[in-house]
């Protein structure tokens, strides 16, 4: 698991939690990813997911599954939900 802090002002923004080595050795799961509700919208996500792609590649992996878009409720509570779901090539 990773925090996502704003590069101005390094406050907490978000998580990500990455799981390395499924479905296959070359993959990359993206179990999920949390933006702060005040900081969604703003392009932080992608930011994310680009970055996140970029560095995952240079380490050598070849696909990473789990960022295509986000669906669900944007309120974390018990009777919410959210997903986002996808396989991409990084090559």
């Amino acid at each position: 698991m990773y925090t996502l802090k704003s590069k101005a002002t390094r406050e907490l923004i978000g998580l990500v939690s990455v799981y390395h080595g499924y479905p296959a050795a070359e993959s990359a799961y993206i179990v999920f990813m949390y933006i702060d509700r005040a900081r969604q919208g703003q392009g932080y996500g992608q930011e994310t997911a680009e970055q996140l792609c970029t560095e995952l590649a240079m380490l050598g992996f070849k696909e990473v599954n789990g960022i295509s878009g986000i669906y669900g409720d944007k309120t974390i509570a018990e009777d919410s939900y959210a997903n986002i779901e996808l396989i991409k090539s990084l090559l």
